[in-house]
């Protein structure tokens, strides 16, 4: 009986720390996020970026666009998702060149901006060449 219960309790004591050390994990990770994109709206610069590819949600319900920028002739990778956006307009983008904004801290911290909603995210003009993209969101 007492080995049985001392079982029962290293169990408890596992899923315990287990609980514990995934919970930390998931919200380090948020809270990760959030500084990010604390930092890109704070001290942001603007360039602009080739759309090469297209992802997708598991429901092929987003979009979302993988693209490339330059800063000072160094060659970047970003990909953005857009849930107002269908996958099948971002596909139709393949090729054309869109506002990306980076924090020069750390230039993996970046976004394009497609929508007026991102541009208004980052407190960034929305310009009217753009336009045309609203009749696309949902």
């Amino acid at each position: 009986m007492n080995r049985l219960h001392r079982r029962n309790r290293r169990r408890k004591v596992f899923w315990t720390v287990f609980q514990i050390v995934a919970i930390a994990s998931f919200g380090y990770l948020i809270i990760i996020s959030l500084i990010d994109r604390y930092n890109l709206s704070l001290n942001n610069v603007i360039t602009f970026g080739t759309i090469t590819g297209t992802n997708t949600n598991q429901k092929h319900t987003c979009g979302g666009v993988d693209f490339t920028f330059f800063v000072s002739n160094k060659e970047y990778h970003g990909s953005t998702g857009y849930c107002d956006l269908s996958s099948a307009f971002c596909e139709s983008l393949i090729g054309r060149k869109f506002p990306v904004i980076y924090c020069p801290k750390k230039i993996s911290n970046n976004q394009m901006l497609l929508t007026k909603a991102m541009f208004k995210d980052y407190n960034v003009p929305y310009p009217d060449s753009l336009e045309w993209i609203e009749e696309y969101v949902r």
